[in-house]
């Protein structure tokens, strides 16, 4: 699976509700379920239901965890289903 990606989706009532870009990164101690990009929108109708499935998924694959890019505002969405333990960091070219 090293090297590729995929496209997982969240369709409520034949809606498209949000789409994540995922791979496995291998690294020298730890194999990483890693979410590449994550938009969507209406995220509290899904958002517990997406989180068991990454992580259903990262456990199938023998993930040691689960790595997710996004915007800032994930945090306070997700700090309370997952221990997250930051984002990613960010350069603002606009205030430098």
């Amino acid at each position: 699976i090293s090297n590729k990606q995929w496209l997982v989706v969240v369709i409520k009532d034949k809606i498209l509700k949000a789409v994540f870009v995922c791979s496995i990164h291998q690294y020298h101690n730890k194999k990483v379920f890693f979410i590449n990009l994550a938009a969507g929108e209406d995220i509290m109708q899904w958002c517990d239901d997406i989180i068991k499935f990454m992580i259903s998924g990262a456990k199938t694959m023998n993930c040691n965890m689960i790595e997710w890019r996004g915007r800032q505002g994930f945090m306070k969405i997700f700090k309370d289903v997952m221990k997250i333990k930051h984002v990613s960091m960010i350069y603002d070219l606009e205030q430098a």
